[in-house]
Parts: structure tokens; C-alpha cells; sequence
């Protein structure tokens, strides 16, 4: 039995390793960073109120097995946040139709990979916690990916995590909720 556990082990992490390892995650993740580059480092930003220069929030996308054309989603913001300039990522193309707060559909070029689509810049008009949440689309009731499959069908993505400003200690990495059927299910595709 030993054995067997160890070369599932390691067959794991040889998997893992490979450009297959988005067969075990079909579906692609979505989350909001506060990195002053984009580098989809860091979610938890300590600082003054008005802090110059301002912080970023940034909307990473990591694409599932289908890869990534687009996403659909809005941010939901703390009171104590003004919300600045946003900036979409003409290197891979985005367009946009609407706006962070009622509501985004971005379109870009198909994605495999990490990428940004969205920054903003934010200020923090106190030293009290805030945080920025992805929220569903309003119109679409969820947020989601439009995949690079033939006709562009749209799929879930996985929310990774939200953008937290001067919140001691800073929330864990994911905030996706699982269920034990779900993690043995990835052992079992």
C-alpha cells in the first residue's frame, strides 16, 4: 500500500510539473491583487490614508484547460475607498462594455496563462480596514469566463481572492469554498 501511495505521489507531482496540470483544474481562477507592478503578488496592502503614490488594485485572470477569451464580473468596494483611473491591458487586447463597479464584459486575445486585464488606482481615505470584493456580473448573476473554444462559450471561473486594504492579519490566499466531493473529484478526472 505504501508503495502504491508513493507512486500516486509522485505521479501528482510529475503532472503537476507538466503543461497538463490544467487537467486537473478545468476551470480557470479570477482574482484582485494590490501590487504597486503587476505581478500578482500580493491582496493585502498596508499603508497611510492617501498614500502617494496611490495603490493599485489589479484583475488577474489564470486561464482553465479551455483558456481564456474574456470575463464577465464587477467589484464590489468599501465606503472608505475612493476609486481612481482604471486602466485595461492593451498588450493582449482588452475592450471593455461597462464599468468595474455595474457591471464588466472584457474581451481580449485568447489568454493560457496568468494576465491582467483591469487596474485601478485607489485611495484609502482612512487606516481602517477596506477591501475590494469580485462580485457577480449583475446582469449575468455570476462572474464567469468567456473561453477560447470555438464560438466562444462561456464558462465559471474559480474566485482566488479579493484585494484587502490594512486588514490585520490579511485573509488566507483562497476564498473559493469546496466541498469534500469536489476535492476528490480533481484525484478522480
Amino acid at each position: 500500500m505504501k508503495k502504491v501511495l508513493l507512486i500516486v505521489a509522485a505521479l501528482f507531482v510529475v503532472t503537476a510539473m507538466s503543461g497538463t496540470a490544467n487537467a486537473l483544474y478545468p476551470l480557470g481562477y479570477i482574482g484582485a491583487y494590490v501590487d504597486t507592478v503587476a505581478t500578482h503578488t500580493y491582496w493585502c496592502w498596508y499603508g497611510p490614508s492617501y498614500p502617494d503614490p496611490a495603490p493599485k488594485v489589479w484583475i488577474w485572470i489564470k486561464p482553465g484547460a479551455n483558456g481564456c477569451h474574456g470575463a464577465e464580473f464587477a467589484l464590489s468596494y468599501s465606503t472608505n475607498l475612493i476609486q481612481g483611473m482604471v486602466t485595461k491591458n492593451d498588450d493582449i487586447g482588452v475592450l471593455t462594455i461597462g464599468d468595474l463597479v455595474n457591471g464588466i464584459s472584457i474581451t481580449c486575445s485568447c489568454q493560457n496563462d496568468w494576465a491582467w486585464l483591469v487596474n485601478q488606482v485607489i485611495q484609502p481615505k482612512n487606516g481602517s480596514a477596506a477591501r475590494i470584493y469580485i462580485v457577480a456580473h449583475p446582469t449575468v448573476g455570476k462572474y464567469r469566463f468567456i473561453n477560447c473554444l470555438d464560438g466562444y462559450p462561456k464558462e465559471d471561473c474559480v474566485l482566488l481572492n479579493h484585494a484587502w486594504f490594512n486588514k490585520t492579519p490579511c485573509p488566507a490566499w483562497a476564498t473559493q469554498e469546496s466541498t469534500w466531493g469536489a476535492i476528490k473529484s480533481m484525484f478522480n478526472e
